[in-house]
C-alpha cells in the first residue's frame, strides 16, 4: 500500500499500463526506493510533480523531465514492439498511399491512439497487422491477415490478372483500391493540405478523372542491373534499390515494352554491362523513355 497526504492506495488498485495517474490534481508515479538488491520491505513511494527538476523513467526506458509544477510530459503508454502483432481498424489514408489505423492497448484510453501506417490497405479493412517498426509516436506494420475487406477494395476478380509487380515495386500502391474511391483519397489529401498544412479555408474542387486508370503517363525511368544470367529492367523496391523485374508497366505505353525488348537485345549483342552501384563499373544504368502524346514520338 502507499500512503500519500493522509490517502493510502492499494497497490492493486493502479492499473500496470498506466505508469502515471492524477491525485488531488497533482500528477503521481511509484517511485521504489532503493534498488531491488536491498532485499524486500521497502515501501513505494508516490512522488509529486511539484518540483520542476525531477525526472522519471518513461516505458522505454529513457530518462524524462517532468515539466513544472503539475505538469508531466505526456508517456507513450501505447508503445509498440517489433514483430508485435495486433488487430487493428484502418480509418484513414496517408499521403504515400499507406492506411492508418489508430492503436490502444486499453480501450478506456484517452486520445486517438498510436498511428500505425500499414501499406496495401484500404479504409474500412480490419487487419491483423505485424509491427515492423515501432517508435514513439508512431509505428509502421504490414498485413498479417485480412479480417474483414473494406468495400473500397477491388474484387479478386477483378485484381485476378492485373499488374503482377504490385505489391513488390515501388510504382503503385492503390490498385486494389476502387478507381472512385482512390480519387476520393486524393481529393482528401489536397483538402487536408490546404486545411491543416496552409491554414486556408478552402474546399477544392471535384477531381477530374481519368479516361482510363491505365497507361495514361508518357514518361518511364526504368533501372537496370546485372542478373545471374541476363539484364533484370524494372523498377525499384520500396525504399531501396533493389530491382524487381517488370517491363509491361499497367501505367505506362505499351510501345515501351517493345522499347525496353530492343534495348535489352542490343546490350546483350553489344556486350554492354549494367552499371554495378557496389563496384561502380559498368555502363547501363537506366533507360529512359518518353513519348509525346500529339505526334505518337
Amino acid at each position: 500500500q502507499i500512503r500519500l497526504e493522509k490517502a493510502t492506495l492499494p497497490l492493486s488498485e493502479i492499473p500496470c499500463t498506466s505508469l502515471i495517474r492524477w491525485y488531488n490534481g497533482k500528477s503521481i508515479y511509484p517511485t521504489a526506493i532503493g534498488s531491488p538488491s536491498q532485499g524486500k520491505g521497502h515501501p513505494t513511494r508516490l512522488a509529486t510533480a511539484s518540483d520542476r527538476d525531477l525526472r522519471h523513467t518513461d516505458a522505454t526506458g529513457e530518462r524524462r523531465a517532468l515539466r513544472g509544477p503539475g505538469q508531466v510530459e505526456k508517456m507513450t503508454q501505447t508503445l509498440l514492439q517489433k514483430n508485435q502483432i495486433i488487430p487493428l481498424d484502418i480509418t484513414a489514408a496517408s499521403s504515400d498511399g499507406s492506411g492508418i489505423g489508430r492503436y490502444k492497448a486499453e480501450e478506456r484510453e484517452e486520445g486517438k491512439g498510436l498511428a500505425v501506417f500499414v501499406p496495401f490497405t484500404a479504409v474500412g479493412d480490419r487487419i491483423l497487422c505485424r509491427i515492423v517498426k515501432a517508435e514513439k509516436n508512431m509505428a509502421y506494420g504490414r498485413v498479417e491477415e485480412l479480417l474483414t475487406p473494406s468495400s473500397h477494395r477491388l474484387s479478386a476478380e477483378k485484381l485476378e490478372g492485373d499488374c503482377a509487380a504490385f505489391g513488390r515495386c515501388g510504382g503503385c500502391v492503390w490498385r486494389h483500391i476502387a478507381y472512385p474511391e482512390e480519387l476520393a483519397y486524393k481529393w482528401r489529401q489536397v483538402a487536408d493540405a490546404l486545411e491543416r498544412i496552409g491554414g486556408l479555408d478552402i474546399e477544392p474542387g471535384p477531381i477530374v478523372a481519368c479516361d482510363s486508370p491505365d497507361r495514361y503517363r508518357n514518361k518511364a525511368q526504368y533501372p537496370v542491373v546485372q542478373g545471374e544470367h541476363r539484364l533484370l529492367v524494372g523498377f525499384y523496391a520500396p525504399r531501396s534499390h533493389r530491382v524487381i523485374e517488370e517491363r509491361n508497366c499497367r501505367l505506362q505505353p505499351e510501345c515501351f515494352k517493345t522499347v525496353l525488348d530492343c534495348v535489352v537485345r542490343w546490350a546483350k549483342k553489344a556486350g554492354v554491362s549494367a552499371y554495378d552501384e557496389e563496384s561502380g563499373r559498368g555502363l547501363l544504368r537506366h533507360i529512359y523513355i518518353r513519348r509525346a502524346e500529339a505526334t505518337g514520338e
